[in-house]
């Protein structure tokens, strides 16, 4: 077991940042997939943002 407080410390950071690391990857790996799939279904006619009162989006029209 290891005594040092610096190193627990770097220890945990790069346990810390490995998480969001992997985090990133599978979300960035999602959006990918998604992205190929609109490609081969077709996507949707146009995509146009929407800011209302309390909201904040993406309007799809068209059809896949």
């Amino acid at each position: 077991m290891c005594d040092d407080p610096e190193g627990l410390r770097l220890n945990r950071d790069a346990r810390s940042a490995a998480t969001k690391a992997n985090i990133f990857l599978i979300g960035g790996g999602v959006a990918v997939a998604g992205g190929v799939a609109l490609w081969f279904l077709g996507g949707p006619k146009a995509v146009t943002p929407m800011v209302d009162d309390d909201t904040v989006g993406l309007v799809f029209t068209g059809g896949f």
